[in-house]
Parts: C-alpha cells; sequence; structure tokens
C-alpha cells in the first residue's frame, strides 16, 4: 500500500509533535504492530521517533517538568505555558547537538550515572546561558513564550534551571524525606536548604515549590518544610520566606469545600466520587497542616483550620440527609393508622429512578469518604448513619420477602426490581457480601411462589 502523501504526512507530524506525552502514548500503542510496508508504517515510524525524542527531552528537563502542567493546583507560584517546554527542547538541540547526542548515548547505558548526571546538568546550564544571551532565535522565541506569565517569565525560568541539578539530586532522596522524617532526614533537607539559598536569595522557596511539583501531592512538600524548622510556629512560618506553602494549603482546602458543594445528587456516582475526592484531599490537608505546624486553635491558621473543619463536618452530614431522605422517597410504604408498625413496602411500581439516582450519588460520595472519616472527626456521625440506612434497606427486604410469601404476593417482576435496586445500595452502602445476600433470598423466594 502506498504511503502518505508528502502533505498528508506534514500534517500528521505537526501533530505528533504538538501533542501531549498522554496522547502520543495512546497513539504509539495504537500503532504497535503496524508493518512497515502499510500505509501507517511511516506513521507508525514518526510515532515512535518522537516518543524516544520525548524520553530524552523528559530526562534531561527532569528537575523542571512540573512547571509546564497548566491547570494542576500546587504551590508553585510561577508557571509556564506548555509549548514553553517544547520551545525550550529545540533550542537545546539546535544551539547543543552534542551534548544532546551525548546525553542520548549515555542514557542508553553506555556510561556511568555520573557521566550521565554531568550531561544532563550540563544541559540546564547551556539553557540558561542561552536564555540569558537570547543570541539565537530560539532562545528568542521561548523568552517571548515565558513573559507571557510577566514581565520577568524567562528570568523566572532561568532560577529554576538553575536549581534543576538540585532538584534532580534531590529527587530520588524525595520519598524518604516525605514518608520517615527523622534527624537525618531534617540534616539533609537544611543542607539543600542553605544550597538553595546560596543559588538566589529566594532560592529556597523555589527549590521547594519545585519539589513539589513532583509529588502526587503537593501539599505533601509541608513535611519537609517542618523537618528544616524543626516544626515551626504557625508565627514563625507565617513570617518566614515559606509561609504561602501554609496558606496554598488553607486556600486550596477552601476551594476544595466549593468545589464538593457543586455536586447535584442528580449528577450520578461519578460525580459523587469527585465530588467526594475534594472532600479527602480537604481532610487530608488540613491533618498535614496540623502534624507539620505548632497551631494555636484560637486565632491565624489554626482558627481558620478549626472552621474549615467544622465546614467538612456539616456538609458531610448534610449529605447523609440527603441520602435519607432520597432511600425513603426511593422505596414508599403504604400509609397505615398505627405509627408503632413498620408500614408494608408500596410495591404498586418499581422505586422511582430519580431518588434511586439521587441516593445512589450520595451514597457513593459517603462511601468515598470512608478512609478519611477518622483523620476528618466525622467517623462516629458517618457511621451512626450509615448503619441507619443499612437498617432501613435490611428491613425493606425483610418486609418485601414477607410480601413476596405472603396470601396475596405483588407481581413478582415488580417485587425483584425492587430488591435488585436495594442490593445494588447495599452494595455501595455496606460491601458486595450484603448485596449478594439479598440477591440470593430474593431468587430463592421469588422462583419458589412464582407459579410455573
Amino acid at each position: 500500500m502506498a504511503a502518505l502523501p508528502e502533505r498528508k504526512f506534514a500534517i500528521v507530524r505537526a501533530l505528533v509533535e504538538t501533542s501531549p506525552d498522554g496522547v502520543l502514548d495512546k497513539l504509539q500503542s495504537a500503532l504497535d504492530g503496524t508493518s512497515d510496508d502499510s500505509a501507517l508504517g511511516s506513521v507508525r515510524a514518526l510515532v515512535d521517533e518522537e516518543a524516544a525524542d520525548r524520553r530524552l527531552r523528559n530526562l534531561v528537563l527532569r528537575p523542571i517538568l512540573p512547571l509546564f502542567a497548566f491547570g494542576a493546583r500546587t504551590a508553585s507560584v510561577t508557571r509556564f505555558p506548555p509549548p514553553a517546554l517544547g520551545a525550550l527542547w529545540r533550542a537545546l538541540k539546535v544551539t547543543q547537538p552534542s551534548a544532546i547526542e551525548r546525553a542520548r548515548v549515555r542514557s542508553s547505558g553506555a556510561a556511568s550515572s555520573f557521566d550521565l548526571v554531568v550531561t544532563l546538568d550540563g544541559l540546564l546550564a547551556d539553557a540558561v546561558l542561552g536564555l540569558r544571551a537570547r543570541e539565537e532565535a530560539e532562545f528568542q522565541a521561548l523568552a517571548k513564550i515565558c513573559d507571557t506569565v510577566g514581565p520577568d517569565g524567562a528570568q523566572q525560568l532561568i532560577k529554576r534551571l538553575e536549581l534543576g541539578p538540585m532538584v534532580r539530586a534531590t529527587l530520588p532522596k524525595l520519598a524518604g524525606w516525605i514518608d520517615h522524617a527523622g534527624d537525618k532526614t531534617s540534616a539533609a533537607a537544611r543542607i539543600a536548604y542553605k544550597d538553595a539559598i546560596a543559588v538566589a536569595p529566594d532560592g529556597a522557596s523555589i527549590f521547594f515549590e519545585m519539589l513539589a511539583g513532583h509529588l502526587e501531592h503537593p501539599w505533601m512538600i509541608l513535611r519537609v518544610i517542618s523537618a528544616v524548622m524543626d516544626k515551626p510556629t504557625q508565627r514563625y512560618l507565617a513570617d518566614s520566606e515559606l509561609s504561602h506553602f501554609a496558606e496554598f494549603i488553607l486556600a486550596d482546602v477552601d476551594q476544595c469545600l466549593v468545589e464538593a458543594g457543586k455536586l447535584a445528587p442528580t449528577d450520578g456516582p461519578d460525580a459523587g466520587r469527585a465530588a467526594a475526592r475534594q472532600m479527602r484531599r480537604a481532610v487530608l490537608q488540613t491533618v498535614e497542616i496540623q502534624t507539620c505546624v505548632d497551631l494555636s486553635r484560637d486565632i491565624g491558621w489554626g482558627q481558620q483550620i478549626t472552621r474549615q473543619q467544622a465546614t467538612v463536618s456539616g456538609k458531610v452530614e448534610a449529605r447523609l440527609r440527603e441520602a435519607e431522605k432520597a432511600l425513603a422517597e426511593a422505596f414508599p410504604r403504604l400509609e397505615g393508622k398505627s405509627s408503632k408498625t413498620r408500614h408494608p413496602p408500596d410495591l404498586s411500581a418499581p422505586p422511582r429512578p430519580d431518588p434511586v439516582t439521587r441516593a445512589t450519588t450520595l451514597l457513593t460520595y459517603n462511601a468515598e469518604l470512608r478512609d478519611c472519616a477518622g483523620p476528618g472527626g466525622f467517623s462516629a456521625l458517618r457511621t451512626r448513619m450509615t448503619e441507619r440506612m443499612g437498617e432501613f434497606l435490611d428491613h425493606y427486604v425483610d418486609d418485601v420477602l414477607g410480601l413476596v410469601h405472603s396470601d396475596k404476593p405483588p407481581n413478582p417482576e415488580t417485587a425483584m426490581t425492587c430488591l435488585e435496586v436495594a442490593a445494588d445500595l447495599l452494595r455501595i452502602l455496606q460491601d458486595d457480601a450484603a448485596a449478594k445476600l439479598v440477591l440470593k433470598r430474593a431468587h430463592a423466594a421469588i422462583r419458589l411462589d412464582s407459579p410455573a
């Protein structure tokens, strides 16, 4: 089969070169196994070539990669447009082709790790020189993109490139610093802190921002800051150049509460999970700052966190009450004269879809908060209300099965639908075992009593 025409191939090349890394990975997977002599063979070769180039780029520029990810909520003050990353790499490839080739060869295992690091850090230094001088068109283009974030955007990138070697050396230790606080961690972190200050007056702040960008949970960089400052008081940290890390956490907690509050019960379980992730993020961050900073409950940050935690508990309780109401509406009961006994289920029709959707959304939200209920201070409340809703469903199942076995059994299809919906909700509220038990009882009872 003929290859793609040159004009179309040029379009494909432009698309491949500007695709995000995630998209490029999917393209490479999709084209895996494509034969060389097919129409897509040349495209596969192009994608493979670009993927290899990206791997080398990401290795060289690893210390600063998170700075080009717009939309991420991190403590970094300065971020750069994603196109700046490609512009920086193009500038290095044009001006330092020999060094780029050495990096490629050494990264393939043909050199010691020391030689590789020297080459990688040397390219960062070359980028600093090129961006300062701005003699080449490629670095001029890079500076222009950087300056879109502010009049000193290019200078801000230079500072981060200068700290790049320190960040690269620290990244292998970072997980240990986060997970295993102690005297050794504190000593190593303090040395890195002092070295960063030696690079620039604001070097420590930028250094920790860059490290935070490499963490799955950026707020955990506060653990390293706490180790450096020996768990500072809120007054001491607030007066330091690192105060914005704590301020970011507090502001992000408020943002999480706003985002979680946007959940509409009719949005469905995926929306419930997303809202719960926001609430969990809020809980974990308040716990983090309480652990890392010596707070005073009645003033400043301590007072703000107390208010935030009360808001979390209030919002969780409100959602649980909404779920209770939705359950009652989804599984209505017949009216009766006595208030001392449960009224029989109304099986004249299947459960109403809207209340079921609301209950499913809210119970999913509740289930996703299980692991942060203790740290969030609402464990007892959540347990009590979850048990109450579980009892409601258990009683409903027992009552439906009682009607199935009665002298006037309901429509078997309607009864089965009601029990299946109840089982689905019990699966969310409790576990698979509870749901399977309901379904087992339902199938046995309705199969036994239904006409042959």
